[in-house]
């Protein structure tokens, strides 16, 4: 039984930067103070003249648990027929005035005859019914709802180029109509500039193509512009893009115009991305594929944070933090065959769109406790890479392999590494919890090799007898005590290690390397997942 205390999940979506909890039981049972609207890049916001109150537009008649008074989903609804109108008749001759003339009609004829509590809570149900939240959602392959690539610092050698063309596949698993991009100069030493870009269904629906479906190539702005600057250090957030229909399990390609030349060091990229991406001289981002002396073909994702769809409010994302087992290491280049894949695919199964996205958060060689050549420690990269995705509801943490296989051998050295680890899981299960996450942490897999030749060798550099009664010790601790801290706990070494002998993998699971699983690992893997922990 968990001894976490209760936290109200918050809605999925934005939440207004203004607004105010620390008097939020007193400021719920007062009047709600006038509103007025703002238009910030695109999006549509209340604002109270009241600086203590603000309410997001996407988030619906809920804030932080509690239920609006009947004036704020008044409030509410109007904003938002009022905003769904203006997106359906964009283009049309409508003027402002029209719509909030039709809308304020359509309102008295539907509520004059609703009077009391019922009239209340019709208003909010019809809130609750009409709003919709970004979310992000895999990419490449499937990253899902929100957010998506885990991005680290890169330097390329031979690879920047002066006014070059950047094309990125990944994998849009929600149906939608309206997403937004998400771009990232995390890792750079300077300001970026992006040019232009644009977002198109891939040619053939296929992973790590150079070719556009035609007829589909939409441009990008941010906030009306083509243009876009990127702080070091920033990321930068599209305006919706209108995209038609997308089905599930479209696959879409990001084109990217890179006008200055790109600094050799501090490119911000995914290198584990399993997908082709392309280069090419000058700007070809609105071409249906990319031609010319300079093109060229890379496994990383450069750049892409994520994708983010329109989504109703009750969809949510499952958030993945691991390492390279989960980013992918032998899985098939543009298959799509990680094991956040295969899980996707469960979810998929016999529905016309999976009930929750997935956010592959992993990167080959990260740790929980120490920076190195996996990027920024799980520690340090929480906030950026979980916490400020949009919709998160759940999240796993199935990494710690790497600080194990990393570590010194002597006991003393191996001691430390077992407090250290613990206290780290409590921290990532303490501050996801705090946000009204539901957390779950699942325990390490082997990764010894059976001929003692091997032990600490080339192909097998992890494989020593003190590591493992670490991760033996770290596991027991995830079975006996995680739920203590966790909201529920996934036994992966049960379902991969040898049946006779649990410290290694089971053959049949083995890559070759005695550490990283392969495909049919990763089918093992999404199909052991109990989906009734995302409430599926």
């Amino acid at each position: 039984m968990s001894t976490k205390s209760a936290v109200p999940v918050q809605p999925s979506g934005v939440q207004c930067a203004n607004t105010k909890v620390e008097n939020e039981e007193k400021r719920l049972d007062n009047p709600m103070p006038e509103v007025k609207e703002r238009q910030i890049c695109g999006f549509r916001h209340t604002k109270s003249e009241n600086a203590s109150v603000a309410v997001s537009m996407q988030n619906g008649s809920q804030l932080g648990g509690q239920v609006l008074p009947s004036s704020v989903a008044g409030q509410l609804f109007h904003s938002i027929v009022v905003r769904n109108l203006q997106s359906l008749l964009s283009g049309q001759n409508f003027s402002e005035q029209d719509i909030e003339n039709a809308v304020a009609d359509l309102e008295s004829r539907v509520l004059e005859q609703v009077h009391g509590a019922l009239r209340e809570e019709l208003i909010r149900a019809l809130v609750n019914a009409m709003q919709n939240v970004f979310v992000l959602i895999p990419v490449a392959g499937p990253d899902m709802l929100q957010s998506a690539l885990c991005m680290k610092r890169e330097k390329l050698f031979g690879v920047a180029a002066l006014a070059a063309g950047w094309r990125n596949n990944v994998h849009d698993i929600t149906t939608a109509s309206q997403i937004r991009l998400r771009l990232s100069n995390a890792f750079g030493h300077e300001p970026l500039t992006i040019g232009e870009v644009t977002i198109a269904r891939s040619a053939g629906n296929v992973s790590g193509t150079n070719a556009l479906q035609p007829g589909t190539v939409r441009h990008v702005t941010f906030c009306g512009d083509r243009e876009a600057h990127i702080s070091p250090g920033a990321q930068i957030v599209s305006d919706p893009i209108d995209c038609g229909l997308l089905p599930p399990a479209t696959a879409i390609t990001i084109s990217l115009f890179l006008p200055n030349k790109l600094p050799a060091e501090g490119v911000t990229s995914h290198p584990g991305s399993r997908t082709s991406s392309w280069f090419a001289s000058g700007n070809q981002v609105s071409e249906l594929s990319f031609a010319g002396d300079g093109v060229g073909e890379i496994e990383h994702w450069y750049f892409i944070s994520g994708i983010e769809v329109l989504v109703p409010r009750e969809l949510g994302a499952f958030a993945l933090i691991g390492d390279s087992i989960t980013d992918g290491r032998c899985s098939t280049t543009n298959g799509d065959t990680r094991w956040p894949d295969f899980l996707l695919a469960r979810l998929q199964k016999g529905v016309s769109a999976p009930p929750i996205s997935i956010v592959n958060q992993a990167a080959g060689a990260n740790c929980v406790l120490v920076d190195g050549s996996g990027g920024p420690s799980v520690l340090a990269r929480l906030d950026r890479d979980i916490l400020s995705l949009s919709g998160v509801r759940y999240a796993l943490i199935f990494e710690g392999i790497n600080d194990i296989g990393i570590s010194l051998t002597d006991p003393a050295s191996q001691a430390i590494l077992r407090k250290q680890l613990i206290a780290g899981y409590i921290q990532v299960a303490t501050r996801l919890s705090a946000a009204g996450i539901i957390v779950i942490i699942a325990t390490l897999t082997p990764f010894m090799a059976k001929d003692e030749a091997q032990y600490m060798s080339e192909l097998s550099p992890y494989s020593h007898p003190a590591r493992e009664l670490t991760r033996q010790h770290i596991n027991a601790w995830i079975r006996n005590q995680g739920a203590t801290f966790f909201d529920a706990v996934v036994d992966f070494d049960a379902v991969l290690r040898d049946q006779e002998d649990g410290s290694f993998l089971a053959t049949q699971y083995d890559s070759g390397d005695h550490l990283h699983p392969n495909e049919r690992a990763f089918e093992a893997l999404a199909s052991s997942f109990p989906l009734e922990l995302l409430g599926i």
